[in-house]
C-alpha cells in the first residue's frame, strides 16, 4: 500500500501548517508528534525541506528575525504539546486550585 503523502512533513499537503509566506517559498509547520516547529523552504514543485527545528516559537524568530517582515506572527500559536501543558497549568493556577483538588462528579 503506497504511503499517503498528505501526512508527510515534507509534502505540500501536510495538514499542520502554522504559517505560509506570501511568496510561498517559506513555511512553518508543527511536526507530526507536536513537539517542535519546523522551518521549511520549498524545494521543487511540491516538496519542502526542513531548515531548522524549534521547541519554542521565540527561538524561531531569534534565528530568523526577517520572518516578521514576511508576515510570520511574533506570538506563538501554542500548538506544541509543551505549550498547551503550560497554558493548562496557568489556567488551573489562575483558578486557584491545583488539579489534585479539583472535584469531579461521577
Amino acid at each position: 500500500m503506497p504511503a499517503n503523502n498528505a501526512y508527510k512533513e515534507c509534502h505540500g499537503d501536510y495538514e499542520k501548517v502554522v504559517w505560509l509566506s506570501p511568496l510561498l517559498r517559506h513555511r512553518v509547520i508543527v511536526c507530526k508528534d507536536d513537539i517542535q516547529y519546523l522551518y521549511q523552504i520549498k524545494d521543487g514543485k511540491d516538496d519542502w525541506r526542513g531548515v531548522s527545528f524549534h521547541t519554542e516559537w521565540g527561538s524561531l524568530h531569534r534565528r530568523y528575525p526577517d520572518l516578521e517582515l514576511m508576515g510570520c506572527p511574533l506570538q506563538s500559536p501554542n500548538m506544541l504539546s509543551n505549550e498547551r501543558r503550560k497554558l493548562l497549568g496557568a489556567a488551573v493556577e489562575a483558578l486557584g486550585s491545583p488539579l489534585s483538588q479539583v472535584r469531579t462528579w461521577t
